[in-house]
């Protein structure tokens, strides 16, 4: 059992540590610094390198 990770507040190496690969991870948090706060996690499929099966496989695990 885990609690969802918040997509707004997670650090890099806690996005790592759900399956992102370091390339995503640096893309979602430099869309944060730009961007400011996600407001769904649907947005991370604007973020080139989420393909839709990807995003299923992790979307549990995050919360906004």
């Amino acid at each position: 059992q885990f609690l969802p990770l918040n997509l707004n507040d997670a650090t890099f190496e806690q996005l790592r540590d759900i399956g992102m690969s370091v390339t995503q991870t640096g893309r979602v948090l430099a869309h944060r610094e730009r961007s400011g706060r996600f407001g769904s996690i649907d947005e991370l499929e604007d973020i080139p390198g989420f393909p839709r099966d990807f995003l299923d496989q992790i979307k549990t695990r995050l919360t906004v």
